[in-house]
């Protein structure tokens, strides 16, 4: 039975010639023009959800180095400053009373697409270059050196002058806020918002 199967195939395929089963180059070209129209319509698209990953990654580090900074404040038994340059594109974590480590370093230098830890500590980090982190001004505002703080006591608690929300922004106008969480005992990530929309 298998050998009268085997017959069977041999002889479709021997009714179609082997020039029949090849692409002809016009084909070949008609192809690869689709294949670019689709990848010229899709690529803003891609770009765009690319860029919107970046910022969630951003936002996800920024609220895991909160709660370091509070784990940090209790375990050492001093307080520690969450420290947001907005104009620099930067933010870390320092012992409160010492300078933001390292922050120099970056100024005016923001490397492509390389975010993340510059000092060697883990406590210092760069934003993307597409991205950008704000500071909702709204009520009081606290500035250590200029920068904007969160201030983790001792204790692991928030201090009330520590700015209650950021949001990192990409170009595109989306933004991911992080906030205070609404019994104030630590920060998180809120719901992803379209800037433009809400400062109308």
């Amino acid at each position: 039975r298998h050998l009268q199967l085997a017959d069977q195939l041999e002889e479709v395929i021997m009714r179609f010639p082997a020039h029949n089963l090849a692409f002809t180059l016009v084909e070949l070209i008609l192809v690869m023009a689709l294949l670019t129209i689709v990848m010229a319509v899709a690529a803003p698209s891609l770009a765009r959800f690319f860029r919107g990953r970046d910022i969630e990654t951003e936002a996800g580090r920024f609220v895991a180095l909160t709660r370091y900074g509070q784990s940090q404040a209790v375990s050492l038994g001093r307080p520690m400053l969450l420290w947001v340059d907005p104009k620099e594109g930067s933010y870390g974590l320092d012992e409160q009373g010492t300078a933001p480590a390292n922050r120099a370093r970056v100024a005016g230098n923001r490397s492509g697409n390389q975010s993340g830890v510059n000092d060697g500590t883990g406590r210092f980090f760069e934003l993307r270059e597409h991205s950008s982190i704000e500071v909702d001004s709204s009520g009081r505002l606290s500035l250590t050196n200029g920068l904007a703080t969160i201030r983790f006591t001792p204790d692991g608690a928030i201090d009330e002058t520590s700015v209650r929300q950021f949001f990192i922004r990409d170009e595109d106008n989306g933004a991911i806020p992080i906030v205070q969480s609404r019994n104030r005992l630590y920060y998180e990530i809120g719901q992803r918002t379209n800037m433009a929309h809400a400062r109308r």
